[in-house]
């Protein structure tokens, strides 16, 4: 069975709580994926048509949800405090994607401050540390 280095070194919380809110994050990538697909979907094949069902700036609100789909979803794997405000906004944007959206940016939105001290704790330790936690498990 393989090991995470977020296995060896975060509690049991906390690695529960980190692979949550990545798993989101892929979740958030996938959903935003699929919203740019439908703004192209619903461009018109001719710009100067005025005959729609719809208003164009529902386009424009898939689009922009799509994108921030994406770039929030990529910004969250990344794990940065720099850009965690684009994190949020990305959550608080997908709070209307009812349901899934909401359920999903709950999670995000209650969890994203422990993930970014699990990053940071990750990234804060030395491979030369997680080397030795490995073989004391295995018993080397």
């Amino acid at each position: 069975m393989a090991y995470r280095k977020s296995d060896y070194l975060l509690s049991s919380d906390e690695n529960s709580n980190y692979r949550s809110i990545r798993a989101i994050a892929w979740l958030f990538i996938v959903k935003g994926l699929f919203y740019l697909w439908c703004a192209y979907v619903l461009l018109p094949e001719n710009s100067f048509e005025y005959d729609r069902r719809y208003s164009p700036y529902i386009e424009i609100l898939i689009l922009v949800w799509g994108i921030m789909g994406v770039v929030g979803g990529i910004v969250t794997l990344y794990g940065e405090r720099k850009v965690s405000v684009l994190m949020y906004a990305c959550a608080i944007a997908f709070l209307l994607a009812f349901p899934l959206g909401t359920l999903l940016s709950m999670v995000m939105l209650r969890g994203i401050g422990k993930y970014l001290q699990s990053v940071e704790k990750l990234q804060n330790d030395p491979t030369a540390q997680f080397d030795s936690l490995i073989k004391a498990r295995k018993g080397y």
